[in-house]
């Protein structure tokens, strides 16, 4: 490592921090001292949220901290280096009184922290990922990343390799929709994969885990700027209407499809309640949706259902390239766990539910009508009866465990098909990533069935049972 500066410049203080940005967890400071190797940030922030400036201002105290360092700072076109990006730094540097020097033909800047100790950044667009150089890097800095591809992500990584200095990398912009490759890094959870790319977060999670790779990352609404954010935001509100996908995620920060989606009204921050909050904490009318693949993910979804009609998703399995024995054997533990009544399965999998049937589950074809929001005797109205549906006092009916990832995943982007020329406009929803939204319909279709018009009567059950 190099000697640190004996005279640093100014800190950052006198510039003007808040919330996100601010104290030694906020994005402008973490990680650097004491220093994290290999730490990934990500500010994923609406419009006007200062996430341009916070960049520069964590890059200028990585140079304070790193005398000697080099980094490069990508856009994705030039235009956004010479209109946004490259002002503000220098506008920072002029702040703090730090000399700089840049030269627009080799697009680098050479940073002087005095008594000799000098800080070189290169700059590229990410428009064409072969022309991204490939420097020795001791950090790096995607700034508007949404506008870059993954490509210019694996051309640009491997540039942190400057020895004696700790490598990281942080990625500022707007937020952007869960199919995008940032997603994938900083909310695996959220991230839909392409349909020939399989997708395990999981996984994902466990290998950074046992690698000691950081990913932290930031979001919020415009909101939060004191300067700007009230009335931007009010205006924006104004113009776009409180519930359209387009506010929700360049005002508040979220990560939402763009496309229309299946289930509009969902609302993670209502419908998710941690266990210790529902009215009822374990139901005695308890199904499970189960839709099958090997490829794609088997899953199965555990609903209950109280005695004043509350829905409650309280569990889920979701795995891939499993064996019938397999699924019994966790269909069978979650059964144990939640007193499972009834097993509501893709009719299609006969072989799997013969197979659930022979380890003595109640694996029954469920009613596979998907339908559409408007049609309340098929499997999407009824799902959206029972999300939107609220009892007589006007309380919640409608509850998810907040443990169920992939649920929630797949709820968050459940789309529409597109509409083209070929076929008439239909409330038709995509065959993508929606396992657990099968699982979904086959449940609450089950609950209308059995106790949709009171208590389902036991003597019925072998005539249900022989379907």
């Amino acid at each position: 490592m190099t000697q640190p500066i004996l005279n640093p410049p100014p800190d950052i203080p006198k510039l003007t921090t808040f919330g996100w940005q601010a104290g030694p967890e906020g994005f402008v400071r973490y990680g650097l001292k004491p220093p994290i190797d290999y730490l990934f940030m990500g500010a994923f922030y609406g419009r006007s949220g200062g996430k341009t400036e916070a960049g520069a201002r964590r890059m200028l105290l990585y140079q304070i901290a790193n005398p000697g360092s080099m980094g490069l700072v990508t856009i994705p076109v030039n235009d956004t280096l010479y209109r946004a990006t490259l002002p503000t730094i220098e506008k920072l540097y002029r702040q703090m009184n730090i000399p700089y020097e840049y030269n627009y033909t080799r697009r680098e800047m050479v940073v002087d922290l005095g008594r000799g100790n000098l800080c070189t950044v290169f700059f590229a667009s990410t428009d064409d990922p072969s022309h991204i150089p490939g420097p020795t890097c001791a950090f790096a800095w995607m700034d508007e990343a949404a506008g870059s591809s993954w490509a210019a992500f694996g051309k640009l990584m491997p540039t942190l390799r400057q020895a004696g200095y700790p490598h990281q990398m942080w990625f500022t912009t707007t937020p952007l929709g869960p199919y995008h490759w940032l997603v994938r890094l900083f909310a695996p959870q959220r991230y839909i994969a392409p349909m020939n790319e399989h997708w395990d977060f999981e996984e994902f999670e466990k290998t950074q885990k046992e690698l000691g790779i950081t990913y932290k990352l930031y979001t919020g609404s415009t909101y939060e700027n004191p300067f700007v954010g009230k009335s931007l935001g009010d205006a924006m509100v104004a113009t776009m209407g409180r519930n359209n996908p387009m506010l929700r995620q360049e005002l508040y920060g979220e990560i939402v499809s763009m496309e229309g989606l299946v289930y509009p009204t969902w609302d993670s921050a209502y419908h998710v309640v941690p266990r210790d909050k529902w009215p009822t904490k374990k139901p005695t009318r308890v199904i499970a949706g189960v839709d099958f693949g090997f490829e794609n993910p088997c899953a199965i979804l555990v609903v209950g259902y109280d005695a004043e009609g509350r829905y409650y998703l309280m569990d889920e399995y979701y795995r891939n390239h499993i064996s019938h024995e397999e699924l019994s054997k966790a269909a069978k533990s979650l059964q144990k766990k939640w007193g499972i009544q009834y097993f509501m399965c893709d009719s299609q999998g006969a072989s799997w539910i013969s197979a659930m049937r022979q380890a003595g589950l109640p694996a029954l074809r469920a009613n596979k009508k998907v339908g559409s929001a408007s049609d309340i005797s098929s499997g999407i109205g009824m799902v959206t009866a029972a999300m939107n549906k609220k009892l007589s006092d006007g309380s919640q009916a409608f509850f998810v465990a907040p443990e169920l990832l992939h649920y929630r995943r797949e709820k968050e982007s459940y789309s529409l098909l597109e509409i083209n020329e070929d076929y008439n406009p239909k409330e038709t929803p995509r065959k993508r990533m929606d396992h657990e939204m099968d699982c979904e319909r086959y449940a609450v279709m089950g609950i209308n069935r059995f106790w949709g018009r009171g208590e389902y009567k036991p003597q019925a059950i072998k005539l249900r049972w022989t379907n």
